[in-house]
């Protein structure tokens, strides 16, 4: 028998090139190509212009961006696996020219200089539309909820917090006058002058409680005027009690299968799978995720879809209002509606409804329901609250009637559009639209809990999840 020759411990005569180890197609020579393509400026500006010669110069944040991209591409997430593969992965060596970052510049990357993520992320896009695979026709928008890397029992109430706080203050205080009485003429010399007097001390020490007070207060107060800017006046967001010690951002949330953890609520809007836009929010629901979502598309891409679809939990009257203003034909399931005024008789004259079957009418009351869940007069309603509520008497007890004609209107356009079989066969295609990147990021890339925490290093993660799986559908269609 003949075999080919073989031989491990003869040297090249001449190294080849890392390009040449590999076939010309691979995902790491596509994507090496696409990212040469793209602007790095605001990237290059979050390092400082240091010209010292005693300084060591930096890795290169290009080379940088490549393996993290490409590293998320392929399932491996940890800085540490990252640096291991930069020694014994071909393609990371090609992209990397075999320098070999450790793991705590790669962590140090991704976490600090990759602030400017979203920059190169809407680059991304703008590539998919220049090769026409996102044309800003038909958008799909959805969320799904990832661990965080927190555990569910160090939630703890903030009341119960403060009063730990303070006890442990109480304690180092009883301390600190005990250590006094012993060693105070001792470490005279180990403190500044001004802060010898134990007098001098505490009033310091009251003003920075004080200020640090005053810093929490304008940071609610911060806080609630962007709420406001978002959902509108008044506090419509449920008030968290309890807070998480080791990620404070994060949010204990029931998933489907009826478990609870530390979550966030991960949204996408996708076309043609190609993610267009992602957030992060810790808000379970997904209703007020729509307006500002789409805002934020139209201020970076100067475009607006033509048609969005959405599945039963994102319809509200604000957001079939915004969509309506904007232009956008929204199609959206409603569940199942509460009151058909199909089966009321309505007369105008009186201002009043009479069931059908029944015979009960129901009478339009002065005073009215608001939002808030409180009874205002009929002019403060008029300005302000969107349902109409109806009194009937039946055996002493009253029942109400809470009819919003606006949104009626809305539910009926919607209940219409599910009725024609070409609108239900083309919402069919959604499943495919939104789901199929969240299958191929938990499935196939196997990215089922975040690495970093607090919210801000929680967004660039989400984006490199996301641009990966980006980058994975670039490189399909480019192969094609």
């Amino acid at each position: 028998m003949q075999f080919k020759e073989y031989n491990n411990k003869v040297d090249f005569l001449i190294p080849p090139s890392y390009r040449d180890l590999l076939w010309e197609k691979h995902p790491a020579i596509i994507l090496d190509n696409i990212v040469e393509q793209l602007d790095l400026t605001r990237l290059y500006n979050t390092y400082k212009n240091n010209t010292s010669k005693w300084w060591a110069s930096a890795y290169h944040p290009k080379m940088l961006l490549k393996i993290i991209i490409y590293a998320y591409m392929n399932w491996v997430f940890s800085s540490r696996k990252i640096d291991y593969k930069t020694k014994e992965d071909i393609a990371f060596m090609f992209l990397t020219w075999n320098q070999q970052p450790d793991f705590r510049t790669i962590n140090s990357f991704r976490k600090d200089r990759l602030i400017v993520i979203e920059d190169i992320f809407v680059q991304i896009v703008w590539i998919a539309m220049n090769m026409w695979i996102v044309k800003f026709g038909v958008f799909s928008i959805d969320g799904t909820k990832i661990y965080a890397n927190a555990s569910k029992n160090k939630n703890i109430e903030e009341d119960k917090l403060r009063e730990k706080i303070n006890t442990l203050l109480e304690e180092a205080e009883e301390i600190d006058k005990y250590e006094d009485e012993i060693y105070w003429e001792d470490k005279l010399d180990a403190i500044p002058e001004e802060l010898a007097d134990p007098e001098v001390r505490k009033q310091r020490i009251k003003e920075e409680i004080e200020r640090l007070r005053k810093s929490e207060e304008d940071l609610k107060k911060k806080q609630k005027e962007q709420e406001k800017e978002r959902y509108g006046n008044g506090d419509k967001a449920k008030k968290i009690t309890k807070m998480n010690l080791t990620d404070k951002d994060s949010r204990l949330m029931q998933m489907k299968r009826k478990d609870y953890g530390q979550w966030y609520n991960c949204q996408i809007v996708t076309e043609k799978q190609i993610i267009v836009w992602t957030n992060i929010s810790n808000n379970p629901a997904d209703q007020r995720e729509l307006i500002p979502t789409i805002k934020r598309i139209n201020r970076l891409y100067k475009q607006k879809p033509k048609i969005i679809l959405a599945d039963k939990w994102y319809p509200s009257e604000e957001n079939f209002e915004y969509l309506e203003k904007e232009g956008i034909k929204a199609i959206i399931p409603i569940q199942k509606p509460q009151i058909d005024l199909e089966e009321y008789e309505y007369n105008k004259e009186k201002d009043e409804y009479k069931h059908k079957s029944t015979g009960i009418v129901y009478k339009y009351k002065q005073w009215s329901m608001c939002w808030k869940k409180r009874w205002r007069p009929k002019k403060w309603e008029e300005v302000r609250c969107k349902k109409k509520i109806y009194v009937a008497e039946i055996n002493w007890k009253k029942k109400y009637l809470e009819i919003n004609l606006n949104w009626k209107r809305y539910e009926k356009k919607q209940i219409e559009n599910f009725k024609n079989e070409k609108v239900k066969s083309f919402y069919k295609k959604r499943s495919n639209e939104v789901e199929a990147p969240f299958w191929n990021i938990k499935f196939n890339i196997w990215f089922e809990r975040f690495l970093l925490r607090w919210k801000n290093k929680i967004k660039i993660e989400w984006n490199l999840i996301c641009l990966a799986h980006n980058f994975k559908k670039l490189i399909k269609f480019s192969t094609i």
